[in-house]
């Protein structure tokens, strides 16, 4: 049985991929409610494997992850958000912004107002944050983090799409990186 834990312990970058979705699908997908920003609730597909990805229309999300930047010069690690899109068709988007919606106030965290498709695939990524208690404080709790990240996609001659992806991040990974942090000091 595919083991979502054990397949992201010790990766600089934590992701929700396709190879998560193809192999969480053998299970029943259920919907699972997420309170975010704002106090309002959003229902996204998951397995015990995890969330699965996003799907509207001819968007898909493939990535909701970040990735850490070495410590040095007395600065700690930082911390990247990564988010990957696949586009069916030719429904270029003329923009992409994606929010962290997991706590009280949405975060932006990319506005591309010119997105670039290389191969139907795009890739966004968020400003390096410091890893400290203070700006990342879910790093430092011991439990599993699910953070939940709105997608809206925006195309010419069309509506809005909104995609909604949470992404598990494990107390294990969270735990090395809160152990980078206690060493660079």
């Amino acid at each position: 049985m595919f083991n979502l834990r054990e397949s992201i312990r010790a990766t600089g970058i934590l992701a929700l991929s396709t190879v998560l979705a193809a192999q969480a699908t053998a299970q029943a997908p259920r919907l699972v409610e997420f309170k975010i920003a704002g106090g309002q609730t959003v229902q996204c597909p998951a397995t015990d494997a995890g969330p699965l990805p996003a799907r509207s229309g001819p968007y898909q999300m493939e990535v909701a992850a970040f990735m850490t930047g070495k410590a040095g010069d007395g600065k700690p690690p930082s911390l990247t958000f990564t988010f990957g899109l696949s586009v069916e068709n030719n429904a270029a988007p003329a923009r992409i912004r994606v929010e962290d919606v997991t706590d009280e106030a949405a975060i932006l965290l990319v506005d591309d107002r010119e997105p670039k498709l290389v191969k139907k695939y795009w890739r966004g990524d968020a400003a390096p944050t410091p890893v400290s208690e203070q700006s990342t404080p879910w790093i430092f709790d011991p439990k599993t983090t699910i953070r939940v990240f709105k997608v809206t996609i925006s195309a010419r001659n069309a509506p809005d799409v909104i995609l909604y992806q949470p992404a598990w991040y494990s107390a294990q990974a969270k735990r090395q990186i809160a152990s980078r942090v206690k060493n660079s000091d």
